[in-house]
């Protein structure tokens, strides 16, 4: 009940600067445009899988400081909900990894297997800067996506 009060609050006080995607209520443009590239990349490998997170996703919330999330990101299945801590909007590349890794999760790939994107907690130093390389971000994506195809309840 804590956690649908605090969303509620939340929701009531920054209403004004959220931007929809379909129907995923979000308050962050670069989220919805990651978001977008995160669907289009999926089906340029011959993967539709935006009505599935549309089924699934109802919020996409970076929250403020005063609310951190434990590993920057977590998905509330129950509300619909993807949270993101307010770290991730330091860099462009965090926001978009931790994204995309609760987004994968959402689809079926568990936390620490597949990819390195889908780490749930980085060690000391660890830098995010490798995947502004395009080869790079394709092979970890290639990854995520063939353990989606070995997962019996995935859709393709």
């Amino acid at each position: 009940m804590r956690k649908l009060s605090l969303l509620l609050v939340f929701l009531m006080t920054t209403l004004i600067g959220f931007s929809q995607t379909n129907l995923i209520v979000m308050n962050n443009e670069l989220t919805k445009e990651y978001f977008k590239d995160y669907v289009s990349s999926a089906f340029d490998r011959g993967y539709d899988v935006q009505n599935e997170l549309l089924e699934k996703i109802e919020y996409i919330i970076i929250v403020s400081d005063e609310f951190p999330i434990s590993e920057l990101g977590k998905y509330d299945s129950e509300m619909k909900l993807i949270t993101l801590d307010s770290k991730v909007t330091v860099d462009r590349l965090i926001l978009k990894i931790v994204l995309y890794r609760e987004l994968s999760n959402i689809l079926g790939v568990p936390y620490n297997e597949g990819s390195v994107i889908m780490n749930s907690h980085q060690l000391d130093g660890f830098s995010y800067s490798a995947f502004d390389d395009i080869d790079i971000m394709d092979i970890e994506l290639s990854k995520i996506f063939t353990y989606l195809d070995n997962t019996p309840n995935f859709r393709r």
